[in-house]
Protein backbone atom coordinates (compact mmCIF):
# COMPACT_ATOMS: atom_id res chain seq x y z
CA UNK A 1 0.00 0.00 0.00
CA UNK A 2 2.79 2.30 0.85
CA UNK A 3 4.46 1.27 -1.79
CA UNK A 4 1.80 2.44 -4.39
CA UNK A 5 1.49 5.91 -2.66
CA UNK A 6 5.49 6.27 -3.47
CA UNK A 7 4.91 5.89 -7.12
CA UNK A 8 1.97 8.07 -7.20
CA UNK A 9 3.77 10.73 -5.26
CA UNK A 10 6.71 9.73 -7.47
CA UNK A 11 4.44 10.87 -10.63
CA UNK A 12 2.77 13.57 -9.50
CA UNK A 13 6.33 15.36 -9.03
CA UNK A 14 7.68 14.47 -12.21
CA UNK A 15 4.12 15.82 -14.09
CA UNK A 16 4.00 18.94 -12.06
CA UNK A 17 7.84 19.14 -12.51
CA UNK A 18 7.75 19.03 -15.82
CA UNK A 19 4.53 21.44 -16.23
CA UNK A 20 7.00 23.97 -13.92
CA UNK A 21 9.65 23.84 -15.81
CA UNK A 22 8.29 23.70 -19.79
CA UNK A 23 5.53 26.72 -18.46
CA UNK A 24 8.55 28.73 -17.54
CA UNK A 25 10.75 28.04 -19.71
CA UNK A 26 8.39 28.82 -22.43
CA UNK A 27 8.51 32.24 -20.94
CA UNK A 28 11.84 32.72 -21.28
CA UNK A 29 12.08 31.67 -24.98
CA UNK A 30 8.98 33.46 -26.16
CA UNK A 31 9.76 36.72 -25.78
CA UNK A 32 6.78 37.64 -23.17
CA UNK A 33 7.33 39.11 -19.93
CA UNK A 34 10.45 41.32 -19.40
CA UNK A 35 13.90 41.45 -18.20
CA UNK A 36 13.01 41.86 -14.47
CA UNK A 37 11.20 38.38 -13.99
CA UNK A 38 14.26 36.55 -15.84
CA UNK A 39 15.45 35.59 -12.46
CA UNK A 40 12.08 34.35 -11.01
CA UNK A 41 12.07 32.39 -14.47
CA UNK A 42 15.20 30.97 -14.72
CA UNK A 43 14.78 29.98 -10.63
CA UNK A 44 11.19 28.30 -11.43
CA UNK A 45 12.18 26.10 -14.22
CA UNK A 46 15.54 24.90 -12.16
CA UNK A 47 12.88 23.88 -9.13
CA UNK A 48 10.67 22.28 -11.71
CA UNK A 49 14.02 19.94 -12.72
CA UNK A 50 14.63 19.41 -8.97
CA UNK A 51 11.26 18.02 -8.75
CA UNK A 52 11.41 15.71 -11.51
CA UNK A 53 14.42 14.70 -10.10
CA UNK A 54 13.08 14.14 -6.60
CA UNK A 55 10.00 12.65 -8.35
CA UNK A 56 12.22 9.90 -10.86
CA UNK A 57 14.06 8.74 -7.51
CA UNK A 58 10.37 7.80 -5.57
CA UNK A 59 9.66 6.22 -8.65
CA UNK A 60 12.79 4.33 -9.04
CA UNK A 61 12.20 3.30 -5.38
CA UNK A 62 8.68 2.40 -5.32
CA UNK A 63 9.75 0.20 -8.41
CA UNK A 64 13.01 -1.16 -6.16
CA UNK A 65 10.49 -1.89 -3.45
CA UNK A 66 7.84 -3.62 -5.44
CA UNK A 67 10.76 -5.76 -6.81
CA UNK A 68 12.60 -6.67 -3.85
Amino acid sequence: MIVDTILVIGFAFVIGGGALTAFHLLHLFGGKGSIKDMPYRIAMALLGGLFISIGSNLIASGIHDKVV
